[in-house]
């Protein structure tokens, strides 16, 4: 009898990770990204979970695409949270984002479209649930 109550619990013990795991909601998040004037290169887009990450530029989750149409979706899953997106248009395929004295020379965006030098608490959202947001490309 101790034997199956042991045996129990150590199953038990082994699921208790699963079922942890399961509780994580993913949700999907649509990123709209509008007004992309010059159709050649690739967008650049940077998915960030926290202030530290969104200064550095170490993305949580990273894509690209090519800038070959005005307006373009992309999709992606992720965990419930709270999150910012940073994205730049890098036209001459170089791999970065092309500035002078700190101002851009590329085309780029943020989400909430705030202006000036986006911080992560201006550009961040919470995503609870599937999400759609819209960036207008800065030019």
């Amino acid at each position: 009898m101790k034997s199956r109550i042991f045996k129990l619990f150590l199953v038990l013990l082994l699921l208790m990770p699963i079922q942890v795991i399961a509780r994580v909601r993913y949700c999907q998040l649509k990123i709209h990204i509008e007004n992309i004037l010059i159709h050649k290169g690739n967008l650049m887009i940077g998915i960030f979970n926290n202030e530290s990450t969104f200064k550095t530029n170490t993305y949580y989750v990273g894509r690209s695409v090519k800038a070959n149409n005005n307006k373009i979706t992309v999709t992606v899953k992720l965990p419930a949270g709270v999150y910012a997106v940073k994205l730049y248009q890098d036209v001459n395929e170089d791999q970065k984002m092309n500035q002078i004295f700190g101002m851009p020379l590329e085309p780029y965006g943020v989400s909430n479209n705030t202006t000036g030098f986006p911080s992560f608490k201006a550009t961040s959202f919470q995503l609870n649930k599937n999400k759609d947001i819209y960036i207008k490309i800065k030019n």
